[in-house]
């Protein structure tokens, strides 16, 4: 469909998700953090959407649901008490 747009997209996704994992999640509660954290993972999916032609409406559907639970899954594991990325 419009692949510059889906890369813009996913950038700006990732900008927003490395300034929310680096520099808020210690500034705002974690309910706030894990809600930006999903909603740039479903903006992710999307973005990724953007990028191929002919995309059924189920993955427009799905693509998003399943990203955000999959982005704030895979940060809390790395972000854990005793995760590879905590010091």
């Amino acid at each position: 469909m419009a692949p510059v747009l889906g890369i813009c997209v996913i950038v700006a996704a990732l900008g927003v998700t490395a300034l929310d994992v680096w520099v808020l999640r210690s500034r705002v509660s974690m309910r706030v953090f894990t809600v930006v954290l999903a909603l740039m993972g479903a903006v992710l999916g999307a973005g990724a959407l953007l990028m191929i032609e002919d995309v059924p409406v189920s993955s427009w559907l799905l693509a998003p649901a399943v990203m955000a639970g999959l982005a704030t899954l895979h940060t809390r594991a790395l972000l854990a008490g005793s995760g590879p990325f905590r010091t």
